[in-house]
């Protein structure tokens, strides 16, 4: 089986980061609720999330491989938008995002 490719691209702070802080943020009630700027975020957060399954469908990741730290990372940035943000339409646009969210999700030494 292949092993994943570096993601690098797809985690950057403006492309995922941002956009996904802004989604939880306004949805946990943190900050006043702006939908002008939510829906802004949602877009941003939404052509990261596609850009993010392209390169994994290029390499998923396989389900036995030991979690790493950017895996962690990236699960605990997706997690608000996992949880609130994405419905069922717009999980099954990004299913690799999927599965590897649920893969590094599930891994023992993450829970």
């Amino acid at each position: 089986m292949r092993t994943r490719a570096p993601l690098t691209h797809a985690f950057d702070r403006d492309s995922l980061c941002g956009p996904a802080r802004v989604v939880s943020t306004m949805l946990n009630n943190r900050a006043g609720f702006d939908k002008p700027s939510f829906d802004a975020a949602m877009a941003d957060l939404t052509s990261a999330l596609a850009a993010m399954d392209a390169k994994l469908g290029d390499a998923p990741r396989a389900p036995d491989a030991p979690a790493t730290l950017a895996d962690v990372s990236t699960v605990c940035t997706l997690y608000p938008a996992m949880a609130k943000a994405l419905d069922t339409k717009a999980r099954a646009a990004v299913p690799n995002v999927v599965a590897y969210f649920e893969s590094v999700a599930a891994n023992p030494a993450v829970t």
